[in-house]
């Protein structure tokens, strides 16, 4: 099996990305930045990650042995799901992705609001 990230740079610097070698032969790109670049990476691959490189029908066309887009957000919209369900493409994302930190940022600023730490930050500044 051949699996492709294809924009590593976008997961940070801190992500350890070798566990992917365990599924099969793994080429990481820190960016692809054209649609050619796409397809050339691509068509021999039957996993790819993405989190922002568009993977529409003409990519999917050009991969005859992709099997599963993994989109390393929670959103999907670089990726033409229609399309994909009609080749039999599995597209999946990152479900639980950033919900402890949202949830924690949430309630930061809602302290933030209520005690009204703009008016106190500014006063010690001055």
């Amino acid at each position: 099996m051949k699996l492709a990230i294809l924009d590593a740079a976008t997961l940070g610097d801190d992500v350890n990305l070798d566990i992917f070698r365990d599924f099969g032969y793994l080429e990481i790109y820190q960016t692809t930045n054209s649609k050619q670049e796409t397809i050339e990476r691509v068509k021999d691959k039957t996993i790819i990650i993405t989190n922002k490189v568009i993977i529409d029908k003409e990519i999917m066309d050009n991969a005859p042995y992709l099997k599963l887009i993994c989109v390393a957000a929670t959103g999907y919209n670089n990726v033409d799901i229609d399309y994909a369900k009609q080749k039999g493409i599995a597209v999946a994302n990152v479900s639980g992705y950033s919900t402890n930190s949202v949830v924690q940022h949430t309630f930061a600023m809602l302290f933030y609001l209520l005690e009204s730490l703009r008016y106190y930050d500014d006063y010690v500044k001055s």
